[in-house]
């Protein structure tokens, strides 16, 4: 008997069998998420899509911020500080810590500090913590795919919670959506589509193909069910960069997005298309006709006033209706006895400069297009065949195309998914290509005491000597 055979022998612990991550990446191999990425996916869930007010008595525990320390302290324990110190010499990491920076300091200068302190310390804070750990967590390809997977089921989960607990308005419109409005749900929604597209794109089985498309079935719809415009743009750019991007054949990714685009417009009937339409004709559209200050044209003219007034530190976080009460067009309308409404900006990049100022401005801008950057040179790594790792990197970035042409409608500049995609992001380009965090399998020489028919069929270069 051969001494790799004798060894198979020997009767030593049989470790875990490695499953395959991205199926034709080189080496991709990993061990299964570990219980620090399982808690900082429950943190995101619970971040992202706020799924713990729908249960009674939850909302005041302050899940998502539990669940973040949790996931913290865990990083400590199982991981090496040199992981944290690493992902934050990611250029889009650094930008992220800039923006918390600028809100904190830019809290004691604020229009209304107390707001503002609240704000920063509960929401921003988490959100920008859980791009960063996550980042610094993320060991292999496959724990980058679990939390992707963790988002993309909450994401349907609070579409699906959404659809059947919530009214519409005389317009049409959804109202009564948890946390969102029904702008926002649609932009989230189209962002996390792009991702369930490449999980099932990606899917090792049948079955999990099957599911994913299913998951994204319902994410599209929900886009429809919202009658958003800004989505739909959104939508639009996510398919032109798959369109662009080798994901699959050109003919085949034409015809699929072409279908694919059609049968949403179907779905959604002459109602949607007719909304969609209005964008062809802006004169005639309250928002940019003038004859409303309601209107996006109007509260950006306003908005870019809150700019120049205070371009360093801004308004402070979430100061941005404190911005709106205290403009001159809010007096004229109350010395002439006239009601004003308080407005958000509706433009994510208007709105953090006005709240952050320019440099908070361009830090925003620039993580978002650093993240695209990195995801898009990802999918392109090496060149030769596109791969499955490469093609979840081009859904990524695909998705981040559609997250930045919506934002520039709504105000989504604090959004804890663009934040948990940024650190994803950041950690998946930096690693190598069906990176694992356990060595390869050993050469036969090598294997040591495997016994039964598991060890063979794991590693069939041993199976094959010890035949001979």
């Amino acid at each position: 008997m051969t001494a790799p055979a004798a060894a198979i022998g020997r009767g030593v612990q049989q470790p875990p069998i490695r499953r395959r991550v991205f199926a034709g990446a080189a080496t991709a191999v990993a061990a299964p998420p570990d219980l620090t990425i399982k808690v900082m996916g429950l943190a995101a869930v619970l971040g992202i899509w706020r799924l713990q007010e729908v249960v009674p008595g939850a909302a005041p525990l302050k899940l998502p911020m539990l669940s973040l320390i949790f996931g913290v302290l865990l990083f400590f324990s199982s991981r090496p500080v040199s992981a944290l110190s690493n992902v934050l010499k990611h250029r889009a990491i650094q930008f992220v810590v800039g923006i918390l920076v600028l809100a904190i300091l830019s809290g004691p200068f604020a229009l209304v500090r107390g707001y503002s302190l609240i704000f920063v310390l509960l929401d921003l804070t988490p959100s920008l913590l859980l791009c960063v750990f996550a980042a610094a967590a993320i060991r292999s390809e496959s724990d980058a795919r679990w939390l992707l997977a963790a988002i993309t089921v909450g994401g349907v989960i609070f579409c699906l919670y959404s659809r059947f607990n919530s009214h519409t308005d005389r317009s049409g419109r959804p109202t009564g959506i948890i946390f969102y409005d029904a702008n926002d749900l649609a932009l989230l929604a189209s962002t996390t589509a792009a991702l369930a597209l490449g999980l099932a794109h990606t899917a090792l089985t049948q079955r999990a193909r099957m599911i994913w498309l299913g998951s994204a079935g319902v994410l599209l719809v929900s886009v429809l069910w919202t009658v958003s415009r800004g989505a739909f743009l959104a939508l639009s750019a996510t398919a032109i960069y798959l369109l662009l991007s080798p994901v699959m054949p050109a003919a085949k990714r034409t015809l699929v997005l072409v279908l694919g685009f059609v049968g949403l417009l179907a779905v959604g009937g002459q109602s949607y298309i007719g909304q969609m339409k209005t964008m062809l004709a802006p004169e005639d559209d309250y928002n940019f006709s003038g004859d409303s200050p309601n209107g996006r044209g109007e509260i950006w003219k306003r908005g870019m006033q809150y700019v120049r007034e205070r371009p360093i530190l801004g308004a402070g976080a979430r100061n941005y209706t404190a911005a709106e009460n205290r403009s001159e067009y809010a007096k004229q309308q109350l010395q002439a006895n006239k009601g004003f409404k308080l407005s958000r900006a509706h433009n994510s990049y208007l709105e953090i400069a006005v709240e952050l100022g320019i440099p908070g401005f361009l830090l925003f801008s620039l993580a978002l297009l650093e993240s695209l950057r990195r995801l898009h040179l990802r999918s392109r790594l090496g060149g030769g065949p596109m791969d499955n790792s490469k093609r979840m990197a081009a859904y990524m970035a695909a998705g981040f195309s559609g997250f930045i042409v919506g934002a520039f409608f709504l105000s989504a500049e604090y959004f804890a998914l663009v934040y948990a995609i940024i650190g994803i992001a950041a950690a998946l380009t930096t690693l190598k290509t069906g990176s694992s965090p356990r060595p390869s399998p050993p050469s036969p020489a090598g294997v040591r005491g495997f016994r039964g028919r598991r060890a063979i069929a794991a590693f069939p270069s041993a199976a094959r000597t010890a035949a001979r």
